[in-house]
């Protein structure tokens, strides 16, 4: 059987480094850091293989496990309620490690 790419934080069913908890503490410190409310999306996935594993010119940026959350700055939503980054969360560093727009790209580099 083939293991899917993408999990639901709630059907992780192995050990990870990085619990629940630890993901929104990194979450609310990033948002702590741009001063202004977001909204935190509670769909956390796990990917096994991010999109840096896939393609050779981006494996500098990471080839660990992240954690893939959703935020959206709460004026933003009001005008533009699918205009979300993504936060790609890695799972052995515990940081940020890049973060991805609305259309797939990513945009920042930590």
């Amino acid at each position: 059987m083939q293991r899917k790419r993408f999990i639901k934080l709630e059907e992780v069913d192995f050990e990870t480094n990085l619990t629940k908890e630890d993901i929104i503490k990194i979450v609310g410190n990033y948002i702590q850091e741009l001063g202004e409310p977001h909204e935190i999306d509670d769909g956390i996935l796990y990917d096994m293989m991010p999109l840096p594993t896939q393609i050779p010119e981006l494996s500098f940026i990471t080839k660990d496990p992240v954690w893939y959350v959703d935020v959206i700055p709460i004026k933003v939503k009001e005008h533009f309620p699918d205009s979300y980054e993504t936060l790609a969360i890695s799972d052995r560093q515990k940081r940020i490690v890049y973060i991805i727009n609305d259309h797939g790209r990513i945009v920042e580099i930590f």
